[in-house]
């Protein structure tokens, strides 16, 4: 009778132990990281920073964080910070400023400034239509519900027609990139 060889197993992967998305220790620390993410936003940190700076991961900060940011508590927390931060009448003046950007446009011929031009900012003016009307309840992000071209139109007829024109565009540009 002959031996039959020893198979040898191989090595088995160790199955993960810690559970894909950590929870924070407790409430009180999952709100002070929340606070903190906030803060971190109003300041002008990108989402990632702010969430590495409350704590986060360096390599899942930007992927936890636009969760947090959609929690209903975070929400909560994030318009009750910015009215403590920002009063509406310096938000109102910061719209309206952007409303009327300008920019300076130079021109230039064989290397050397020949004239420079203070024109309207259109990009700039046509993000904050959108923004304005997102604000108000007269746009909702299409990826929520699905473009409605007739509210849009409707939406766009109340604006100047430079504005109007502009965010016509950023909405071709936007739909183009998805039908690909």
């Amino acid at each position: 009778m002959s031996e039959c060889p020893k198979i040898i197993p191989k090595k088995e992967k160790r199955k993960q132990v810690q559970p894909k998305h950590h929870a924070a220790k407790s409430a009180p620390i999952a709100l002070a990281r929340r606070k903190k993410i906030i803060e971190g936003i109003i300041e002008g940190k990108t989402q990632a920073q702010a969430g590495i700076d409350a704590g986060l991961s360096p390599k899942t900060a930007a992927t936890q964080v636009p969760q947090i940011l959609k929690e209903p508590a975070t929400r909560k927390t994030f318009r009750q910070l910015l009215d403590e931060q920002i009063s509406d009448s310096t938000l109102s003046k910061k719209i309206d400023s952007l409303l009327h950007a300008k920019e300076t446009k130079f021109f230039a011929e064989r290397g050397k400034v020949i004239d420079q031009r203070e024109v309207e900012a259109l990009s700039i003016q046509a993000d904050m239509a959108k923004h304005i009307t997102k604000l108000k309840g007269y746009l909702v992000d299409k990826s929520e519900i699905g473009l409605d071209i007739t509210a849009v139109e409707l939406i766009l007829s109340a604006l100047p027609p430079e504005y109007a024109e502009a965010v016509r565009k950023k909405l071709f540009t936007i739909g183009k990139k998805e039908v690909k």
